[in-house]
């Protein structure tokens, strides 16, 4: 058992880290591309699956009063870019929108195992998404947000089963007066890829089943979960919407 990690950095790519780059030359994203309904995992993206939920829909909640009214709009923007591929594709809503009390018990990527979400007859909490603003993990000071998953293994199953998330959001070195603004609609439906299974579509450095970027094929590198959204200036980049490649792994998880 053991935590996989995907999130938005700045600077430089890491394995299991997204790095957002400051100076990333590349497309901004076409909106009103068309749904597919194929399932295809090419050769050389094989190990970018990390799991999927058995249960659906899939709970997600933001804490009462931790975001304001234009984050929590930013973030069901986001769920609802999700939602609307997977209706169109699949006939279902994958999330669940939720929202906490405020004073809730929270959870980090390091403490998520310890407790399972998921029963036989569905989800005993949501998925928590998380607003930081102190105690960012130095190690990941150039993360704009953190999505943690727990997977075990399923007898006779393709894919692991995540009985655990938690997504944080790094409001220390980010989205603060002074520091680098992300596009938060972005980072979050990014991260919502990474919660539903997906890891990135490229790294640094190719491994099996993970292409390297810097040879990557054109429609890895034009996919939502490419590993690096850029500034202008500092003001975040766009990149809400969910392409061929995204949407073609994601139909093999549902």
């Amino acid at each position: 058992m053991y935590h996989f990690r995907g999130s938005y950095l700045s600077e430089q790519i890491q394995k299991g880290l997204l790095i957002l780059l400051v100076a990333l030359n590349s497309s901004c994203g076409k909106e009103g591309q068309s749904v597919t309904k194929e399932c295809l995992i090419p050769s050389d993206q094989t190990g970018t699956i990390t799991g999927h939920w058995k249960a659906k829909p899939v709970p997600v909640a933001v804490i009462a009063n931790d975001f304001s009214s234009a984050e929590v709009s930013a973030i069901s923007a986001a769920i609802g870019s999700w939602n609307a591929f997977f209706q169109a594709s699949k006939g279902f809503k994958l999330y669940l929108t939720n929202s906490m009390p405020a004073g809730t018990q929270t959870f980090t990527s390091a403490t998520i195992c310890g407790q399972n979400l998921v029963s036989a007859n569905g989800f005993t909490a949501p998925i928590l998404i998380q607003k930081t603003r102190s105690g960012w993990p130095a190690n990941w000071s150039s993360a704009m947000a953190l999505t943690s998953t727990c997977p075990v293994a399923v007898s006779g199953s393709t894919y692991r089963a995540f009985i655990s998330g938690v997504m944080q959001i790094n409001f220390q070195n980010f989205f603060n007066s002074g520091q680098p603004i992300p596009d938060l609609q972005s980072v979050v439906t990014h991260e919502l890829g990474h919660l539903l299974g997906l890891d990135h579509s490229c790294s640094g450095s190719s491994s099996s089943g993970i292409p390297s970027c810097s040879r990557a094929d054109p429609d890895y590198v034009d996919a939502l979960m490419y590993p690096a959204l850029g500034f202008d200036g500092k003001q975040g980049r766009i990149s809400r919407s969910i392409r061929t490649n995204d949407q073609q792994r994601a139909n093999c998880l549902y």
